[in-house]
């Protein structure tokens, strides 16, 4: 077979099948031309009708689609607990009006709460930049360091205004920053301490005039200033108290405490509930006797090695001191007949 009778009969073939898809597609849209003779006009318009309502069917579907709700399943998120405060980004300085200078801290003027404790400024520093920071963020500029200074100046008193008005113009030499004059504030009126000292401090008696909550509060001021461990407290306020309360005290007493200030909350609230009850009754000392006996038949489960009973021991056992009379008795009994003899003899 020549070449140019296979390619009319490939294109033969290609014709045939055209036709037949042709065919085809007539009979599905129900055009066959054996069936129906349609004009031109009439066949465009089954053909537009057609894809009219194609095109209406997908819309409708479409907008069904969309209206479909959708389950969204809650996403768990861990409550990340209070943040820090964000450093600032502002970076514009301009000076603010007086109005926009009022802070909400308290003056300090050097005084100590407590004598031997240092006036707290550390502290204080700490409150008086965080206020700053957040008047220049409502303010939604920085301040110049001249306003701050001056600012710093407005909020102190007595010692420490003197003490500023005289070395703020040293410092504004030597670096002009807020923070190093804060810096040159705090070794003036901070105060370092030895372990001695720390001790001293927390041993040192409770006045007679002073609440069990003052007594608190002075010895959380204590391991606040001195940086000691707030385990102290509660231990310092039990065993540094009258023989007496430290007794009753000490039954209550947990060195395992994971809130030691709480736990000594419930302490001195518990001291101070005691010591009233003691003041009414006039007897504090059989109060603190019966509430150690009743401590000490519940905790202890010693025997005692003179009346063998269980839940005291030989120093507080009551049956000794019968024991020690008849004892007595007996020694007087041994010395009256030897005193007898003598007396008879020649």
């Amino acid at each position: 077979m020549t070449k140019e009778a296979q390619r009319q009969k490939e294109l033969e073939v290609a014709l045939a099948s055209q036709v037949r898809r042709v065919h085809e597609v007539k009979h599905e849209i129900g055009m066959e031309k054996a069936e129906v003779q349609l004009s031109k006009e009439q066949f465009d318009e089954r053909i537009r009708v057609a894809v009219e309502e194609a095109y209406a069917r997908g819309k409708t579907d479409g907008v069904k689609e969309a209206r479909r709700p959708v389950s969204i399943e809650p996403i768990e998120q861990q409550d990340p607990g209070p943040q820090p405060l964000a450093a600032s980004t502002l970076k514009e300085v301009k000076v603010p009006l007086a109005k926009n200078c009022k802070l909400n801290l308290r003056c300090f003027n050097g005084s100590e709460l407590y004598k031997g404790l240092g006036a707290g400024f550390k502290q204080w520093s700490v409150n008086f930049k965080q206020q700053v920071d957040l008047a220049e963020r409502a303010c939604g500029y920085r301040w110049p360091e001249e306003v701050k200074i001056s600012v710093l100046g407005s909020y102190l008193r007595g010692n420490a205004e003197n003490y500023f008005d005289g070395m703020k113009d040293q410092w504004w030499e030597c670096k002009p920053a807020v923070q190093y004059a804060l810096e040159e504030m705090e070794l003036a009126f901070n105060r370092k301490f030895t372990s001695a000292q720390i001790n001293k401090l927390m041993m040192k008696p409770k006045a007679t005039t002073t609440t069990w909550y003052d007594r608190l509060l002075y010895l959380m001021a204590v391991a606040n200033a001195t940086h000691a461990p707030l385990s102290h407290v509660p231990e310092h306020l039990v065993f540094h108290a009258d023989e007496d309360m430290a007794r009753t005290l000490s039954t209550l007493y947990d060195k395992d405490a994971k809130r030691p200030i709480q736990h000594a909350n419930d302490l001195a609230e518990f001291a101070q509930t005691f010591e009233d009850n003691m003041k009414k009754s006039g007897k504090p000392g059989k109060l603190a006797a019966g509430a150690q006996a009743d401590t000490q038949s519940k905790d202890d489960t010693r025997t005692c090695s003179i009346c063998h009973k269980g839940g005291h021991t030989v120093k507080t056992c009551f049956s000794k001191g019968s024991r020690n009379n008849d004892a007595n008795d007996a020694r007087k009994d041994d010395d009256a007949d030897k005193g007898g003899g003598d007396r008879s003899n020649p």
